[in-house]
């Protein structure tokens, strides 16, 4: 059985998913400014596994590093 992600697809999220998808990639503050900051350790990484569903990197550095 899949896990239900559903309750941790935030707006916020769910664009920096979309926003993300084509490039592959996000930053680290892009990340940490999508999601609200009362998340448990085990959501955080529930958000890390939908990134990585997506296709999407989590990186450090700025947009232009990424390039």
């Amino acid at each position: 059985m899949a896990y239900d992600f559903s309750h941790l697809l935030m707006p916020e999220f769910s664009r920096l998913i979309e926003a993300c998808e084509k490039r592959g990639w996000v930053t680290h503050d892009d990340f940490a400014n999508a999601i609200p900051f009362d998340l448990d350790a085990e959501e955080l990484e529930d958000l890390y596994a939908i990134l990585a569903s997506h296709g999407i990197r989590l990186v450090s550095g700025d947009r232009d590093d990424q390039r």
